[in-house]
């Protein structure tokens, strides 16, 4: 039991350095965290260009892909 809660608690470590490491720079974005994130996985898993994160009277913001990561338009 305790061999199998070590691994499984390993695993979580590893997989959240991952995301730390791959999503780093939208982590700490001053607002919209969670969506700014979540755009950026679907754009991951996606063949489109840009992924809309919000949309507001005034503006519509997107996630895009270029060469060395994402911008936020």
């Amino acid at each position: 039991m305790r061999k199998f809660f070590v691994v499984t608690l390993v695993i979580i470590i590893v997989t959240m350095f991952f995301f730390g490491i791959r999503f780093g720079s939208a982590l700490f974005q001053e607002e919209n965290t969670a969506e700014i994130i979540a755009s950026i996985a679907k754009l991951e898993f996606s063949t489109n260009d840009y992924i809309k994160i919000t949309e507001t009277p005034q503006r519509i913001r997107y996630v895009s892909k270029i060469k060395n990561g994402y911008q936020e338009k």
